[in-house]
């Protein structure tokens, strides 16, 4: 026979005295979940059997760690007996608790000062697992505590879904349907919102954040009545999120100072598919985006400092594939087709610098590349088969820089040149209505192969 230390079961005793297990069952010694957390100490399990319970819950501050798990359906019903709103379900106050498996419902406003949220995280490293919140007046769930982590917990049917105000929250495989305003809003530092599914919002955005140094990765948003996922601050991380309309307003919108937005599928929007506003520096890069009602990427307000956009494709953009106002930026592989309805649209636009490789406008309604800013650099790009020109230079655009570039059977000209100091070389352009056409002084033209699709005007050097 195996003769156990002394110490040894010491040491287990003395640790069931500080983990003992409460039990909470309607028909029990312990009728209510509020009385199973009375009775429960620090780092205490309540165990809380299935029934309906009626009345808020509030787990104090003085309970940390303290555990409470539903067997079974459990559901708060923040409601009197005879059905009154009472407010808040559920009130975490305490830090490092677990809440697990618990459905909330109905809470209601009932003050200023007692708000309807369903779920109170208000304690730090609150781990809210598989909790369910349903009907809310405010919101499902308000995180206010920091590193508070929400996982695989759900809402419904609420005016808002998840309201986060604490830093370093993570809210992670949570799902959000039917909610008015807002799916996810955010506004804090630190943030991560990874494969969480939005569905639904009447009238705002799927997911909101406001703040620096967050990720939003892997997030499926659809049926929004306002932006599907609207960043703002610095340090942004968004990638492989998947947005799917009806998108009323865009698709992905950042505004701020440093973001990385890649890797994302954008479908279906009203306005516009990707819009990277304010000052500041950017990389846009293998996104996909299809059938939107404006531009297919924007990027720009004409202050933006450093831009790369590269790797994304577009299809089916009503008016520009890119859209680009950007200083020193690259843009590069790019694939644009089947972008602009009107004459005056076009594939690429560029309105303020940048150097342009390796992309290519196919089939668009309008023009496939438009510049109106100056020194710009286009070299190595492709247009094909688009409704008025391949590159058109305006006016408003000297010391462009065409090297290498290809125009192919657009049915305007393939390159046309109205901007000054242009410099033309390696270039090829054939099968257009009309090849190539100059109205401005060049600076440099040479080894360029034109076609005889069209009248060629002769090129004249400055």
């Amino acid at each position: 026979m195996r003769i156990v230390p002394c110490f040894v079961l010491a040491s287990a005793m003395f640790g069931m005295a500080h983990a003992a297990v409460v039990d909470v069952k309607i028909n029990g010694a312990l009728p209510t979940i509020q009385q199973g957390i009375d009775a429960a100490g620090p780092g205490d399990t309540v165990r809380v059997f299935s029934g309906v319970y009626g009345g808020s819950v509030f787990i104090p501050s003085g309970k940390t760690g303290l555990k409470l798990v539903g067997v079974g359906n459990v559901v708060i019903d923040a409601r009197a007996n005879g059905g009154a709103p009472v407010g808040r379900g559920l009130v975490v106050s305490a830090d490092s608790c677990l809440i697990r498996k618990i459905t909330v419902r109905h809470a209601a406003t009932v003050s200023q000062f007692d708000a309807g949220y369903g779920v109170v995280a208000s304690g730090d490293g609150i781990v809210l697992d598989r909790v369910v919140a349903r009907r809310c007046d405010t919101a499902g769930f308000s995180i206010v505590g920091t590193g508070v982590v929400a996982k695989n917990c759900s809402v419904f049917d609420s005016e808002l879904g998840i309201r986060v105000s604490g830093a370093q929250a993570t809210i992670e495989k949570c799902r959000v349907e039917r909610c008015v305003t807002r799916g996810i809003e955010v506004d804090a530092n630190g943030v991560l919102l990874r494969k969480n599914v939005v569905r639904a919002t009447s009238t705002g955005d799927g997911i909101f954040v406001d703040g620096d140094g967050y990720v939003v990765e892997s997030n499926d948003v659809r049926r929004t009545g306002g932006h599907a996922i609207s960043l703002r601050g610095t340090d942004v991380l968004a990638r492989k999120n998947r947005c799917v309309g009806p998108i009323a307003k865009t698709g992905i919108v950042w505004e701020g100072d440093t973001a990385t937005i890649e890797n994302n599928v954008v479908t279906d929007v009203t306005g516009i598919g990707i819009d990277v506003l304010l000052i500041g520096t950017a990389t846009v890069a293998n996104n996909k985006v299809e059938r939107v009602g404006k531009w297919g990427i924007r990027v720009g307000e004409e202050d933006i400092a450093l831009v790369d956009v590269r790797s994304n494709v577009v299809r089916d953009a009503a008016t520009y594939g890119l859209y680009l106002s950007m200083d020193f930026g690259a843009v590069e592989g790019n694939d644009i087709r089947n972008c602009g309805t009107a004459s005056t649209d076009a594939g690429i636009r560029v309105t303020l610098g940048g150097t342009y490789t390796d992309n290519v406008v196919r089939g668009g309604g309008g023009d496939g590349f438009v510049v109106s800013a100056d020194g710009v650099v286009l070299s190595n790009n492709r247009a094909f088969e688009n409704a008025v020109d391949g590159f058109d230079i305006e006016a408003a655009a000297a010391d462009v820089v065409l090297d290498g570039n290809v125009a192919t059977k657009n049915l305007g000209e393939g390159i046309e040149i109205n901007g000054t100091d242009a410099i033309v070389q390696n270039n090829v352009s054939t099968k257009n209505r009309i090849d190539f056409a100059s109205s401005a002084l060049l600076q440099a033209y040479s080894a360029n192969t034109i076609g005889t699709g069209g009248p060629l005007i002769p090129p004249q050097i400055e």
